[in-house]
């Protein structure tokens, strides 16, 4: 398939620097705005609002976080908008304050603009439900039409009698448009039976370069074609304000079909409907479409590193930039109105959400605090946000928590600390909020025993899943050093207490087991994989259970620590290739290069056990792993995963699986910790770690 832009040679570049907030009073520009807790079950509404020389002149408020499920393991999100009033809005001096209202809406911001970056809060009522809480948006120029090469449109339900025609459920009821634009006018496009995708599990899954996406950002976009469309022709434009358009494709089992466009151009993004025309005539098929228009050589990611970065936070940094524009995180974390779209692939549902939302709240926070560039700072953290906002609109049933492949429970260890995450970045309570929920959550299905197992999303029951032979590994409580880490941190880091004895419960049966070698299905310490034959060893929970004991532990043992750091060495310790020293890492479908993010958690480990301790050989251990930490890095992605980052983009999103990103943002964690400790310890006069 080829992009909209393949036939334009001319691209417009356009490059977005931003001043102070006094600049914006003579450009036109578009906000994107989140407003926290303001959809149901805690999701945000989005305000997209356009500003002329200054003043807010329109706006559009919409809630596509709100998801509706449609069919056992596919959702789509509401993509209904109203139009607002905004002339009860003023923005002077760097401030957005007001009223907006519609029909049944009414919203009083009061926001303060830092550049691109607008935070603040609101008050108000959405139809007869009051909504009060966090605002946090981005500022850019906004395109004209005519300067405009591209528009990227999201269909729903695109065949006639879909919504009730059985062959046509989850994976087949939506659609991709994209067009390229060339003064104003459509001069080519593409229209795919495909949805945004985060998980890799599909040999069709293929990756389009560019895509205009929120707030004059352009990015890569992952989708999984599905049924089969044939694009013959394109034509209309923009005009007044809308765009209109007539996408006619040879349709799988349909024939020839029109999709008649008509969208309100709001700033950036498109909001309004189609209808379909068959034979000749418009069928009953009446249906939404939302999307971006925009310039797809924006020039925004890869701001360069400030010169007085060491080499290891210059590799951080270019790590985290390239994390900031693949499809699988930056990508997939550009729009709102794309990322309520996204669906997983596959009956077995290997999306895992709590991984998969997890990544952008983690990393992006880190890229924001490293940046320089006002513009990519913004765009980082809504990003993050809408990471978590992903989540929130994923927790279903009675745990509140999304559905995870087998109801593997561990996995929401991951959106636990994404709240965590965004509550230190921003502030807002909201976020503390979800992630107390989580823990109301721990405490319902702990077992007798201190632990977590498997647990059904619906009604909260526990207990071993057996569907598969080899699924009797799924009530080891493998993560339970995992979520110590978590409540650890929600107590000391977040000072809640109410879960204190939850967490000592949890942390008094970890303790008997490490001192005691206790054996569950032949397995000690309850950190060995599943074996298939192989008996691996898995890092993750030693290594997080090491990090508890570190920063967390109501009473430090140092006898106890050195015996969880005794069986990583013994076990999981081991020289690469290139003969540095790595700590293997093991799940059956983790990507090449896994390792990366045990290694360098194992790497903070040591640092700290070497502060708290004061043993040279803890130090000596750090430093070595950190270096061969910085020598897997990429130089050309920039990424530190210790195997090449294919430069295709489509070979990169089929073989690196969506989910685990999640495990290049928690390396990028580690690694920002280890970077600010050495500092802090050179700052204080100490002898740092030797990386060599």
């Amino acid at each position: 398939m080829h992009t909209p832009s393949s036939k334009l040679p001319g691209l417009l570049a356009v490059v977005i620097l931003l001043a102070a907030a006094s600049a914006w009073a003579e450009t036109s520009a578009v906000y994107h705005i989140h407003l926290n807790n303001a959809g149901e079950r805690q999701t945000p509404a989005l305000i997209v609002m356009e500003l002329d020389r200054g003043r807010p002149v329109a706006g559009v408020l919409t809630q596509p976080y709100n998801i509706v499920r449609g069919s056992r393991h596919y959702f789509w999100g509401s993509l209904a908008f109203v139009q607002l009033d905004v002339s009860g809005l003023t923005s002077e001096g760097g401030t957005l304050r007001g009223v907006a209202t519609a029909q049944d809406v009414r919203i009083e911001l009061n926001s303060q603009l830092d550049h691109a970056t607008l935070s603040g809060d609101y008050v108000g009522m959405i139809g007869q439900r009051e909504v009060n809480g966090g605002v946090l948006g981005v500022a850019a120029p906004r395109v004209r039409a005519q300067d405009a090469d591209a528009a990227l449109l999201y269909f729903n339900t695109p065949y006639p009698g879909s919504n009730n025609d059985p062959r046509w459920n989850g994976s087949a009821i939506r659609a991709i448009g994209l067009l390229a634009l060339k003064q104003g006018q459509l001069i080519d496009g593409t229209m795919t039976g495909a949805s945004p995708m985060s998980s890799a599990y599909g040999a069709k899954n293929q990756v389009v370069p560019r895509v205009p996406l929120a707030g004059g950002r352009s990015g890569y976009l992952a989708m999984s074609p599905g049924t089969t469309f044939t694009t013959q022709r394109v034509t209309g434009g923009v005009k007044d304000g809308r765009l209109e358009a007539d996408i006619v494709v040879n349709a799988q089992d349909h024939g020839e079909l029109t999709y008649r466009v008509n969208a309100l151009v709001m700033g950036d993004s498109l909001f309004g409907e189609y209808v379909i025309v068959e034979n000749g005539e418009a069928t009953n098929h009446r249906n939404q479409v939302v999307g971006h228009i925009g310039a797809t050589a924006s020039a925004i990611a890869r701001a360069p590193a400030r010169p007085d970065m060491t080499e290891a936070q210059a590799k951080l940094y270019a790590h985290l930039q390239w994390l900031f524009d693949n499809p699988y995180c930056g990508g997939l974390f550009g729009s709102d109105l794309g990322l309520t779209r996204t669906s997983c692939t596959g009956d077995k549902q290997y999306d895992n959400p709590p991984m998969a939302g997890a990544s952008a709240p983690i990393a992006m926070p880190l890229l924001a605090s490293m940046s320089d560039d006002p513009v990519l700072r913004a765009h980082a953290m809504l990003a993050a946000q809408r990471g978590g906002h992903y989540l929130v609109s994923r927790r279903t049933g009675a745990t509140r928590t999304p559905t995870t492949y087998k109801h593997m429970f561990w996995i929401n260890f991951w959106m636990g600390r994404a709240f965590l995450d965004l509550h230190a970045a921003t502030g807002d309570e909201h976020w503390l909020d979800r992630a107390k929920e989580l823990a109301d959550t721990l405490a319902r299905v702990q077992l007798a025993s201190g632990t977590w197992n498997w647990v059904d999303e619906a009604s909260g029951k526990t207990g071993q899943s057996n569907r598969r032979h080899d699924r009797e590994w799924d009530d080891i409580p493998l993560q339970c050093g995992d979520w110590l880490y978590f409540l650890g941190r929600l107590r000391v880091e977040a000072g809640v207490t109410d879960y204190l004895e939850m967490e000592r419960k949890a942390a008094a049966w970890l303790r008997v087991a490490v001192e005691e070698q206790v054996e569950h299905h032949g397995v000690k310490y309850l950190w060995q994989e599943r074996g298939d034959g192989a008996g691996e060893i898995e890092a993750i929970g030693p290594t997080f259970y090491a990090l508890y004991l570190l920063d967390f532990a109501e009473k430090f043992d140092h006898e106890h620590l050195k015996k969880v750091m005794r069986f990583v060495d013994e076990n999981l310790l081991a020289r690469g290739a290139d003969g540095h020293l790595i700590v293997k890492s093991f799940q059956p479908r983790h990507p090449p290069g896994f390792h990366a993010a045990s290694t360098m958690r194992y790497a903070l480990v040591n640092l700290k056990a070497a502060r708290k301790t004061g043993e040279p050989g803890y130090q000596q251990q750090a430093g070595l792993l950190m270096a061969s930490v910085l020598a897997m890095s990429d130089p050309r992605s920039g990424a530190i995963w210790g195997v090449p980052i294919p430069p295709d983009m489509t070979a990169y999103a089929r073989g690196f699986q969506h989910p685990y990103t999640v495990f290049a943002a928690d390396l990028a964690a580690s690694m920002h910790q280890f970077i600010q400790i050495d500092k802090a310890a050179a700052e204080a006069g100490h002898m740092l770690p030797q990386q060599q």
